[in-house]
């Protein structure tokens, strides 16, 4: 399993491993930022409200219909932690081509690009003020609810000791108050 890496325009890189060993395929595409207090969280923002719906899937069960039909594929967003920079993006999981009819990895980034280029938004251009409410309303629980997982706390507070003054040291998922300031417009 030997990456291959090809660059496709100045900004943007393919990277692909070529394996039979499992049946299922992986897709991602990612974005990679500097680790800035705003930045990081409002984008990690964009995406929780990239994956509620688009222009062809609207709801979040239109959506899920969809996944289902392409053999439970599933999309769901990711955070990448390294020193300097971040990258945060999509990943897709789904079926090999070869144990379904052939158009799954197709299907599946259709709508990963759809999600990306062809976002739900409303009469002034910006993201839904139904879908940005719901992300907000699952990020600040997601961030509240740290202090109750031991571990995900742990490592909090490592990357907080660790890393004091440092990019690395700032909250992935930002603040409550942080993410409660963000407006639809700036997403």
């Amino acid at each position: 399993m030997i990456p291959t890496y090809k660059q496709l325009t100045p900004f943007l890189n393919l990277k692909t491993v070529q394996t039979d060993k499992f049946k299922t395929e992986r897709f991602s595409v990612c974005i990679i930022i500097p680790p800035e207090e705003r930045l990081m969280p409002v984008s990690r923002f964009v995406f929780h409200v990239l994956k509620r719906g688009c222009k062809k899937y609207p709801t979040q069960r239109e959506l899920n219909v969809r996944l289902d039909d392409l053999y439970s594929a599933a999309v769901s967003t990711r955070f990448w932690d390294g020193i300097g920079s971040c990258k945060i993006g999509f990943v897709a999981e789904m079926l090999g081509d070869e144990y379904t009819d052939g158009s799954v990895f197709d299907g599946t980034v259709e709508l990963l690009f759809d999600m990306l280029w062809e976002p739900l938004l409303d009469e002034k251009g910006y993201f839904t003020s139904k879908n940005v409410d719901l992300a907000r309303e699952n990020i600040c629980d997601s961030i509240r609810s740290v202090i109750n997982n031991p571990r995900q706390y742990a490592l909090k507070r490592f990357w907080e000791t660790m890393y004091e003054g440092d990019g690395c040291a700032l909250p992935r998922s930002g603040t409550v108050e942080l993410i409660e300031s963000v407006s639809a417009d700036e997403l």
